[in-house]
């Protein structure tokens, strides 16, 4: 039976209620476009990256919108043999250069060399938090309900995010899936391990990654889970259908509202 509640009526208390009621002993969160803006850190940097590419080789308009749709395509491309890994984009830029005419290869090789620490500033900086999300994290932290991280990404840029965010305020733990494959059911299951006398069934998952977080978190016996819809197209794309018990969130400042609101069975 659906809970009916008052509009605005999201305090703590009543999320504590939802919880009990459906048995849910942990939360564990994604991180990535999950609680903070990766996607706009990304595309910031490509955007210095692109204006640098095209002023080093005297790129027309046109020329330049070219050149960034080659490299997004490629850039979908590297991320499937190399995943999160930073080192995919000296791949990308073999490829890059390929794409071009001989005569060009060269120009544009050099010029994506002189732009490459541009695109490793990536990693030595740390997006923002999406609105909302810390004050969606302070509301869950009220209820007594054990938190975990599980993020998916280079080991030393999770750990800097991880401190310069100050995550330890709101997680008891922290899981970083391998940056060279993709997260999946082992992960989310170990994560909850790590919690004593916790089971899966009793865990409620929230990510943005359809495949990675959502379904390998149903594949390890997860309940209960939330998704929140990525920016990334590479992390939309699930291949099946989705699963039950899973609620969607339009953004995370929305969760607790969404997960009130929402008929997940008990």
């Amino acid at each position: 039976m659906k809970e009916i509640l008052a509009p605005g009526e999201n305090r703590p208390e009543d999320l504590k209620k939802w919880l009990d009621k459906r048995g849910i002993k942990l939360i564990l969160f994604d991180l990535d476009d999950t609680l903070i803006d990766t996607n706009n850190h990304f595309n910031r940097r490509y955007g210095d990256f692109f204006a640098l590419v095209g002023k080093r080789l005297s790129f027309s308009a046109d020329e330049l919108t070219q050149f960034t749709e080659i490299f997004h395509r490629l850039d979908i491309e590297v991320f499937y043999t190399h995943f999160v890994n930073p080192v995919r984009y000296l791949e990308l830029g073999k490829k890059l250069a390929a794409a071009y005419q001989p005569g060009r290869e060269k120009e544009v090789s050099a010029a994506f060399e002189e732009g490459l620490p541009i695109l490793l500033e990536i990693y030595k900086t740390v997006p923002d938090f999406h609105p909302g999300a810390e004050e969606t994290l302070s509301v869950l932290k009220t209820t007594g309900t054990e938190m975990g991280l599980v993020t998916h990404g280079n080991l030393t840029w999770s750990n800097l995010k991880i401190r310069e965010l100050d995550l330890k305020r709101f997680f008891n733990h922290f899981w970083v899936a391998d940056e060279d494959g993709v997260k999946n059911s082992g992960d989310w299951l170990a994560a909850v391990n790590s919690f004593p006398g916790i089971k899966p069934a009793e865990t409620l998952v929230i990510g943005d990654n359809l495949r990675g977080d959502i379904m390998a978190a149903d594949e390890a016996g997860i309940r209960y889970k939330a998704l929140i819809p990525s920016n990334w197209v590479v992390y939309r794309e699930g291949g099946g259908a989705m699963p039950a018990n899973t609620v969607f969130v339009p953004k995370i400042d929305q969760l607790v509202d969404s997960l009130l609101k929402s008929n997940l069975s008990c």
